[in-house]
């Protein structure tokens, strides 16, 4: 068990950060509560995990595919086709707004 201090000065922190306005009542309860919720945490501690540290829950290095170098589009003059209205070699378009 490891030994915590939960002061007034940590309790007025909290409760300030978290926007409450806390009773005396109040405050004794939420160290109370403060306090055993750090007691069930500190059961982590006690967990051996053994020598080697982990990093990782699974160990795929690296499963993304390479990049690769588009190839460039060379049919504009099909796509041109498609269009009815062209203008100085530049397809027109109704306005959309």
């Amino acid at each position: 068990m490891v030994e915590t201090i939960i002061d007034d000065y940590v309790i007025e922190r909290v409760s300030e950060i978290a926007r409450l306005k806390l009773s005396d009542k109040e405050k004794e309860k939420f160290r109370e509560e403060f306090e055993r919720i750090l007691e069930e945490f500190s059961i982590i501690d006690e967990i051996k995990v053994g020598e080697k540290e982990l990093y990782y829950v699974v160990e795929n290095v690296n499963v993304l595919r390479k990049d690769s170098k588009p190839k460039p589009f060379c049919n504009i003059n099909g796509i041109k086709t498609n269009y009815n209205k062209i203008e100085d070699d530049f397809i027109v378009v109704p306005r959309n707004l």
